[in-house]
């Protein structure tokens, strides 16, 4: 300390004139944040360890030296709050049948498509799908609910939620222009396809273009298995589907 406090006393009238706060420090080392002084300083620093970022992991001096105390299980008790059985804890509370594996036609669902996660943060990644517009928003509530519930019973922010809409039921678009789809039915009689009109479970490019503006009922491409491991598409169904699509233009060209 003596070159501190000589450098202090011969800069006396600079430093009663200029200085905010004068900061001793008796060693410097890289990793995570420790201090230590007077307790008036306490709110000060807090509020800066809140605000520094640390340039290796991005996220703030506070959040990263909380993080290690949370992962240190040799020291965990009273202290560490896994997030992944917090995450177990969220999908425990799902309505447990209106999943993918539990569902069919007209029935909407929650689709868990991801879950990563360590002890100090785990991200879920749900789809939801509903054929009924007040039921999607419902769903949607539902799952803010939870985080909201979870968040209450832990005493603090355990879980934030972010939802972004991708699809909507088409059928809103399609129906004042049903013809589109007695057009597709008329081409598929016409190239000796017996047309089977059921519901799309998935979001489609073609719902997406029909709330732009442009009507896109679904055909049949010849797939099967569709978004798995063993998606595959017979040549005679995409002959069939290009027979399909000449037709539709035949009749469209005669409109």
């Amino acid at each position: 300390l003596i070159g501190s406090t000589e450098y202090a006393e011969d800069h006396d009238k600079e430093l009663q004139q200029k200085a905010v706060v004068y900061i001793n420090s008796d060693g410097n080392g890289r990793g995570f944040y420790g201090g230590g002084g007077s307790q008036a300083l306490e709110p000060f620093m807090d509020e800066i360890t809140h605000t520094v970022i640390d340039p290796q992991t991005n996220v703030s001096v506070f959040d990263r030296k909380r993080a290690r105390e949370l992962v240190d299980a040799g020291s965990a008790k009273d202290k560490m709050r896994n997030s992944m059985l917090v995450a177990n804890k969220f999908l425990a509370d799902l309505p447990g049948r209106e999943i993918p594996e539990h569902t069919e036609n007209y029935d909407g669902f929650f689709h868990l498509i991801k879950f990563e996660g360590r002890v100090d943060r785990t991200e879920i990644e749900f789809i939801i799908r509903d054929f009924d517009r007040p039921n999607f928003e419902t769903r949607k509530s539902t799952l803010v609910t939870m985080v909201e519930r979870l968040n209450l019973e832990y005493g603090e922010p355990v879980g934030e939620i972010k939802i972004h809409d991708q699809y909507y039921n088409m059928k809103e678009m399609i129906d004042p222009q049903f013809f589109l789809v007695e057009l597709a039915r008329e081409a598929m009689l016409s190239c000796n396809i017996k047309p089977k009109i059921v519901p799309v479970r998935g979001g489609t490019d073609g719902s997406r273009l029909s709330f732009m503006g442009l009507p896109c009922p679904n055909i049949f491409a010849g797939g099967h298995n569709f978004h798995g491991p063993y998606e595959y598409i017979p040549v005679r169904s995409m002959e069939s589907a290009c027979r399909v699509i000449v037709a539709i233009v035949a009749r469209v060209s005669e409109m």
